[in-house]
């Protein structure tokens, strides 16, 4: 994809799946449908011609034309592109997204933040920096989806927060973008800027093509392509500031209920920020607010921020925390920031952050202040939060690696219900009715060897997405990504695993089924961390995935015994030809599976599905043991 683009990829592939179709029918002499293949062939060679010589095509449309429904900050920053006047300056293809920058003349960003201007009343640093950090006319997007804005200049004056309450700090700055607070940084003369960028067409880009339109603003700092808590695993670094702006992961399934997972904002997250903080560095977190009655990411990132208090032994964090607003009245969404401190906030900061008190900024809780009477104040001074949670509308419990889903506020999980309906309605029409129609032809359908069989690949299916599932999340940290740990999972399980069935067909029946037990505790083991290899943290990816591979060589090995087993003893009892049914049953239930895990994680953590994939394999190794022992 870096290299060729997604749609001429994706073309590529055409070509070569119709020669293939092409020479398929030659050998096999099919002349009635050769000329029809022949002009596929030149269809899809003319195809990819096109797009080498004129890029003709764009899988995605850009720009795009739906119209926003809403006006928050980033989606009016989404206007950019649809600006009769935007200008595509470069695209690059990654397995984390497309992405495209382009430049807007005559629209800085700051119109497109601030659409009726700066208001006078604000604070006069804020003005000054408005006018001079928000003038970027060049922005980057994911899949079509605002994200950053390139600096304008190697260093943006800034006398706001969180830079003004730190004297020449040591800077990490999570998910940099255009270098908008690496230039920010620079003005306040940092001793040390390290900023980690999960995507590495950004940096590319940055270090290319954007390299003296954003004034080199990379250049001189130390930059990490991974995600930023694998960063945070592999440093003994610490911080008077790290700092987080909307940070996010812009993965292909964007706003999906794919890949919904969120790692920068659970507890351990938290745990780890707080844990690299030198004594008097400051935590900022900016992010969308939502409604101020109402608010949903803020306030979960401060009721996961005060769980992170506690677990550090912080008896009072309501003296830790400074949690500020941004936004007009005539807006529906609101966007905030959150401060926080392993050592309480001192009079003299306190006062330093109320100076900035003015339109657009208004605070939404100051430690000492007991004025505003709001979500958030409600549930920072609240000495039981556990209640609050209880009793607010949506689900904005802390989040954790084992239930890393930041964005799911909704406590009743209805799309993940409606999802499942909708699947098992499916399942049943599209698949199980032909199903138990062909196995009625064969004389088969009410067989009780048979139904028992059919249990029993089903279960596999079962078993093996759960474990599948929650491996890529196992190792979604460590490899620093999801789409890396995607791959490197169902490729070892795939590979090793049909290793495992190649070895199965030369080992002994009760070799076979010793395995398959070994399998069903087996699965359990990874519930635990792998010292010492899992803290060998290395920063090159290559690295960390052979570690990986090293890691999940035993389980994957192990699962590709129990398909090829039962097929052998179903093939004994029911006769030849029966093959096809069990292997599209399995994929039926496999793909449930997948819908099925992403229920049970949401609502009982990510831990739940080893012990489902378990139960499953166990439960398929009884029902075998009966079959056999029926037969005797």
């Amino acid at each position: 994809l870096p290299v060729l683009g997604g749609e001429t990829f994706v073309l590529i592939l055409a070509l070569l799946v119709s020669v293939l179709g092409w020479i398929y029918l030659l050998v096999r002499a099919q002349k009635r449908w050769l000329v029809a293949q022949s002009l596929v062939v030149i269809f899809s060679l003319g195809s990819l011609a096109l797009q080498l010589g004129k890029n003709r095509f764009d899988l995605l449309k850009f720009p795009v034309s739906r119209e926003l429904k809403t006006q928050s900050p980033l989606e009016i920053a989404g206007k950019a592109c649809r600006l009769k006047s935007a200008q595509l300056l470069a695209t690059r293809w990654n397995l984390v997204a497309r992405v495209d920058v382009i430049r807007t003349p005559g629209h800085p960003i700051r119109e497109l933040f601030f659409p009726q201007g700066i208001s006078e009343e604000a604070h006069p640093s804020l003005i000054k920096e408005a006018r001079l950090s928000f003038n970027s006319e060049i922005h980057f997007y994911a899949n079509n989806t605002f994200f950053s804005s390139v600096a304008p200049s190697a260093e943006l004056y800034t006398e706001s927060l969180p830079y003004s309450l730190l004297n020449r700090p040591r800077v990490l700055i999570i998910g940099p973008g255009g270098g908008t607070d690496i230039a920010r940084a620079r003005y306040k003369k940092a001793r040390e800027i390290v900023a980690v960028e999960i995507n590495p067409a950004v940096v590319q880009l940055m270090k290319n093509e954007l390299y003296s339109l954003s004034d080199r603003v990379y250049e001189g700092v130390e930059i990490y392509q991974m995600d930023g808590r694998t960063y945070l695993e592999s440093s003994s670094k610490q911080f008077d500031l790290i700092n987080l702006v909307f940070a996010d992961l812009y993965i292909p399934f964007y706003k999906s209920n794919i890949f919904m997972e969120n790692y920068l904002y659970t507890l351990e997250a938290f745990i780890q920020y707080l844990s690299h903080l030198t004594p008097q560095g400051v935590l900022s977190i900016t992010k969308m607010l939502g409604t101020l009655t109402t608010p949903t990411e803020l306030l979960r990132i401060v009721a996961t921020l005060l769980e992170g208090f506690k677990n550090l032994g912080i008896s009072e964090p309501k003296n830790h925390i400074v949690v500020l607003g941004f936004g007009s009245e005539q807006a529906s969404q609101y966007a905030g920031m959150v401060l926080a401190k392993k050592q309480p906030f001192s009079k003299s900061e306190l006062e330093l952050v109320r100076s900035y008190l003015h339109p657009p900024i208004f605070a939404l809780y100051l430690p000492g202040d007991s004025q505003a009477t709001n979500p958030f104040q409600k549930l920072i001074l609240s000495p039981h939060p556990e209640k609050f949670y209880q009793t607010y509308p949506l689900q904005i419990f802390p989040t954790t690696d084992q239930r890393p889903f930041f964005y799911l506020f909704d406590k009743n999980l209805s799309l993940h219900k409606e999802m499942l309906r909708t699947f098992l309605l499916l399942t049943l029409i599209l698949f199980l009715l032909p199903a138990g129609i062909l196995l009625k032809q064969k004389g088969l359908a009410f067989h009780p060897v048979q139904l028992w069989f059919s249990g029993y690949f089903a279960l596999l299916g079962f078993g093996y997405m759960f474990l599948q599932s929650v491996l890529v999340q196992r190792f979604n940290l460590y490899l620093g990504g999801a789409l890396y740990s995607l791959s490197v999972v169902i490729g070892a399980l795939l590979v090793f695993g049909g290793l495992g069935s190649l070895i199965a067909g030369k080992l002994s029946l009760k070799v076979q089924l010793a395995f398959f037990l070994l399998l069903s505790l087996g699965v359990l083991g990874y519930l635990f961390p792998f010292a010492p290899l899992e803290r060998v943290f290395p920063l090159n990816l290559g690295a960390r995935a052979l570690v990986s591979l090293a890691l999940l060589f035993p389980i994957s090995l192990l699962v590709g015994i129990p398909f090829p087993l039962g097929l052998k003893l179903a093939r004994e009892r029911l006769g030849e030809g029966i093959e096809p049914y069990f292997f599209g049953l399995n994929a039926i239930f496999c793909t449930l599976a997948v819908i099925i895990s992403l229920y049970i994680s949401a609502r009982f953590g990510l831990k739940s599905l080893f012990f489902g994939s378990a139960g499953a394999y166990l439960t398929a190794l009884v029902s075998l043991l009966c079959l056999i022992k029926l037969k005797k």
